[in-house]
């Protein structure tokens, strides 16, 4: 006999479980099994305990307290050293209007085509990628002239 295929109405027509039989073992059927060894090794796993229920939730174990570790950050880039053109193209291509981009849009947009800058942001032509990543993100400094 080989797998068998279920079947919707047959299964339907069922009358469902039968009734569970208790039977105890007795000392001489016990006896009759054969010895087994109890479960070690590392595919072993002990087998989860649920806590009372009838414990008072004020005893149960409180989780510790994590302490975020402090963070010193430095920046490792440096001020950049921008013409005033590069600042007022930087300014207006941040602006928060419609079609204003975010830092991480304009980095994407100059390393893609770094000389195709026009109008307004002409300025950025030829600026490096590194350069304008600092501006943004160190800081930077308006030089005169």
């Amino acid at each position: 006999m080989g797998t068998p295929i279920p079947n919707r109405r047959i299964e339907s027509i069922s009358s469902g479980s039968s009734e569970v039989i208790k039977y105890k073992l007795t000392p001489e059927e016990l006896a009759a099994l054969p010895s087994t060894p109890p479960m070690t090794g590392k595919k072993h796993k002990p087998p989860i305990s649920l806590a009372n229920r009838n414990v008072d939730p004020s005893q149960r174990k409180q989780p510790k307290e994590t302490v975020e570790p402090k963070i010193n950050y430095e920046p490792r880039g440096k001020t950049v050293h921008v013409s005033s053109e590069q600042a007022k193209a930087i300014m207006f291509l941040l602006q928060p209007i419609e079609g204003g981009w975010t830092e991480d849009e304009l980095i994407g947009e100059h390393a893609n085509a770094p000389n195709d800058w026009r109008d307004e942001a002409a300025a950025l032509n030829g600026m490096p990628l590194g350069d304008l990543i600092n501006a943004l993100y160190v800081g930077m400094e308006i030089k005169e002239g």
